[in-house]
């Protein structure tokens, strides 16, 4: 690893000339030289693990958790009310349902790693549509792949001066999926069926002003069918599982000359989440040596959503104010099963309330140097009910940020607070319902060069957390894998810190050369969890490393010929056990040759096949004993497909 390292900084610097520090363009205004932008034809549905200091727990069929720089949620059995990442589509809130984050369309997409004013820990990613310079844009994107993947994509954008200025975007994808269930004789059981849409109008100015409505619909009928006893993708369920979302938001938005917009939007979600406990059926657990019963398991989740907002967001003479208010209300079911028979139904009420107020401003200290200082305040209060007990509490949150700018040096001062929560699910005891609010800080130093052939970029961060939040696994009865569940817990302080180099170069036409680097250390301070003692030890889904190489080779003016080469080192997979995940490399390959606005690419992802878990379980499944195994989740094996893009 030591030797690709000094590889790779040796092609990374070498590429550095007088000419990139010089440059007039190589001073980036405030709001990009901390952020890094994802190009314009990505997609959260393939590649964003390959983002600097970025992995997924990923167990479903589609991504929902990510960790940046060690923090984040991972996918569990159960419904969760934190996340450490916001996800933003036009100010609109994707933050709990970042599998909908579907950014066809958008131009333009910004990740601001570390806390934020609004109150990240993790990081922030946000997506802006905009007017097309010409009278209309319109493009159109159809791919077909292995395990019968179809997708449909088209986007239409009008000019500033087409009335209402009509815009929207859908996107519909179907798949079989790589998971084969062989009891049901069937290969769809894991399946994905999703269709996403957004449109916005935006009236003609009236005295400086307009109003814009946006309006995004999300459907994802997705199978859930994911576990097997021997970790292959050979499934024997009896009862496979759902993953669906079914999401409304409706925006309205009243602009004054891009200064001063306020907002009020609702938001309706709908989400079915399940699957077979006992990922077996009975005719197998019939022919179990000392066994021999039926085991007959299943779990289900439904939620129905509600949320209002209200909010401003005013700029002027370099100063922002954003003033947010949200109320929202969700009906939660949990509904277990034994052959066939209810036996448990818990019903709950969560109700949240959000006031926050923040404010920033940009000092400019002569041509190249700036300070950003900010502040942020914000009230949550939380209340929730079921048939057995009620619970509520109100807190505090206080978020802040400094950030110098000298040249194309940054320094970072961040810190934010992340609310405390109610674990909601039936068997955890009442000692262990309630987690506290958590502390994120990060200090961040680095370097930004960009010109017209390079855009170059080395950042160093340091993280302490305060009580951090942790999610843990509990099984109240080691006999009976169906009290297996996940919750949130405390500790009493964690770190993280690590480096991060990127590196984007052009020679002459024929080859453009993208790399990124990324090194995380992660340890908890003082954390023990039933017998296990974890001081020191490293965070779940916290991979040491991360390579990235990607030389795209334009051979003529019209094909191109691209590699993608991903490396990452081992991890723990949870924090309530030892087990760890193996590091792996993957190898993409993809070429495309253009015809005027046609381009035409084919693609094998995973080209060498590699076998590798995305996710791990360690508990006891296996009848009769129920000793504890490890159960782990594959990623997506090699994959063939063609693509097809035009822009009209």
């Amino acid at each position: 690893m030591f030797v690709t390292f000094l590889i790779f900084l040796f092609i990374s610097f070498s590429t550095q000339t007088s000419e990139t520090i010089l440059v007039k363009d190589s001073y980036l205004p405030m709001e990009s030289i901390n952020n890094t932008e994802l190009p314009t034809e990505f997609s959260s549905e393939e590649g964003l693990f390959t983002l600097p200091n970025i992995s997924t727990s990923k167990g479903s069929n589609k991504t929902k958790f990510l960790q940046v720089r060690g923090l984040g949620q991972r996918e569990s059995f159960s419904p969760l009310l934190r996340r450490y990442n916001q996800f933003y589509l036009d100010e609109v809130d994707y933050s709990h349902y970042p599998q909908a984050f579907e950014l066809y369309g958008f131009n333009k997409t910004d990740i601001n790693y570390g806390p934020s004013l609004r109150g990240a820990g993790g990081a922030t990613f946000s997506s802006q549509s905009t007017e097309s310079k010409n009278q209309y844009a319109l493009k159109t994107q159809i791919k077909s792949s292995s395990f019968d993947y179809q997708s449909q994509k088209v986007a239409y954008k009008s000019s500033s001066k087409t009335f209402l200025k009509p815009s929207f975007s859908a996107i519909r994808i179907k798949e079989d999926g790589f998971y084969q269930n062989t009891f049901l004789d069937r290969d769809d059981t894991n399946n994905r069926d999703e269709f996403y849409l957004r449109t916005s109008f935006t009236t003609p100015k009236l005295y400086n002003q307009n109003l814009k409505y946006n309006f995004h619909y999300n459907r994802l009928n997705n199978g859930y069918d994911a576990f097997a006893q021997d970790n292959s993708t050979t499934m024997t369920s009896d009862h496979p599982g759902q993953d669906d979302l079914n999401m409304q938001v409706h925006q309205l938005s009243l602009n004054s000359n891009n200064k001063n917009n306020l907002y009020i939007e609702f938001m309706k979600a709908h989400t079915v989440y399940s699957y077979d406990e006992d990922w077996g059926n009975d005719p197998q657990w019939l022919n179990v040596e000392g066994f021999n019963s039926p085991y007959n398991y299943f779990m289900e989740f439904i939620t129905q959503k509600e949320r209002y907002s209200i909010y401003d967001i005013y700029e002027f003479a370099n100063t922002r104010f954003e003033l947010r208010y949200t109320q929202s209300k969700e009906s939660h079911i949990e509904r277990g099963f034994s052959d066939e028979a209810e036996r448990s139904n818990i019903q709950s009420i969560i109700r949240e309330q959000n006031l926050s107020l923040n404010t920033s401003r940009v000092f400019f200290l002569g041509e190249k140097a700036s300070l950003k200082a900010g502040a942020g305040i914000q009230r949550h209060d939380l209340a929730m009910s079921n048939q057995n007990s009620s619970q509520n509490f109100s807190e505090e949150l206080l978020n802040a940020e400094l950030s110098l700018n000298y040249n194309s040096l940054f320094t970072n001062i961040k810190s934010a607070e992340i609310p405390g929560g109610i674990n909601m699910q039936s068997i955890i005891p009442e000692s262990r319902s309630r987690y506290t609010k958590e502390r994120v800080s990060t200090v961040e130093t680095g370097l930004h060069l960009k010109n017209h052939l390079s855009d170059n970029k080395i950042a160093l961060f340091y993280t302490l957390r305060n009580n951090p939040q942790v999610k843990t696994s509990f099984q109240a009865d080691p006999n009976d894998p169906s009290t297996f569940s996940y919750y949130n817990d405390n500790s009493k302080s964690a770190t993280h810190y690590g480096a991060e180099i990127t590196n984007k170069f052009f020679v002459k036409k024929w080859l453009t050369w993208e790399s990124s680097i990324s090194f995380l250390k992660t340890s908890y301070n003082d954390y023990s969890f039933s017998e296990q003692n974890l001081e020191k030890r490293e965070l779940p889904h916290s991979p040491e490393y991360q390579l990235v190489l990607a030389p795209t080779i334009n051979i003529s003016k019209r094909s191109a010929l691209s590699l993608k080469f991903y490396q990452q080192d081992n991890f723990y997979f949870s924090n309530s056990h030892d087990q760890r995940a193996s590091g792996y490399s993957l190898l993409d390959l993809k070429a495309s040759v253009r015809f005027g606005d046609i381009k035409l690419g084919g693609f094998i992802n995973n080209l060498l096949d590699k076998t590798y878990q995305t996710r791990g379980f360690f508990f006891g499944n296996n009848p009769p004993n129920f000793d504890s195994e490890l159960y782990t989740q594959l990623g997506r094996p090699r994959t063939i497909g063609l693509s097809l893009d035009m822009n009209l």
